[in-house]
């Protein structure tokens, strides 16, 4: 169980607003705060102290090189999931510290 504030616990029983967050790490140095993503899941296993998941990029803003940088397998992901309350703070929790091992490019023209 990650530790998570009353606040936290209070605003997930009503309507609230989620937020992700993804960082992006290549050789131990962050590359890409705030990665722009579509869509994703992550599978905790607490059991064997393991995180894996799947995350779709929107990088259609985003200069190929950089999407290069992005996409270079043995970069780190680190992935929280939050709460963004009415004043505009976030609380967020640390999902896990993901390795890049697979990568596919669906290139649908647009962008750059």
């Amino acid at each position: 169980m990650r530790p998570i504030s009353k606040r936290f616990q209070t605003a997930l029983r009503q309507s609230h607003v989620m937020r992700t967050k993804i960082d992006v790490y290549q050789a131990g140095h962050l590359v890409y705060e705030d990665l722009p993503i579509s869509e994703g899941n992550v599978t905790l296993d607490d059991t064997a102290i393991r995180t894996s998941g799947n995350i779709t990029l929107h990088l259609e803003n985003v200069h190929p090189i950089e999407q290069h940088r992005l996409l270079f397998p043995g970069n780190t992901y680190t992935v929280e999931r939050g709460i963004v309350f009415p004043d505009g703070s976030e609380e967020l929790i640390r999902l896990g510290t993901l390795l890049l091992v697979d990568t596919r490019v669906d290139d649908s023209g647009g962008g750059y």
